[in-house]
């Protein structure tokens, strides 16, 4: 997003923060996936990486 009446600054601070924001979500989510995955069965067939 670019608002040209906000400083550039805070715009890199918002940008940053949407990033580390970002990580934490796929990172999360991720982890869900593989667990709900696993108790599935469906990684019955793969070595755990543990």
């Amino acid at each position: 997003m670019w608002y040209a009446d906000v400083a550039f600054e805070v715009q890199l601070v918002r940008g940053a923060l949407m990033a580390v924001s970002a990580v934490v979500i796929v990172a999360g989510g991720s982890v869900a996936l593989v667990r709900a995955l696993r108790q599935a069965g469906v990684l019955e067939g793969f070595p755990a990486d543990d």
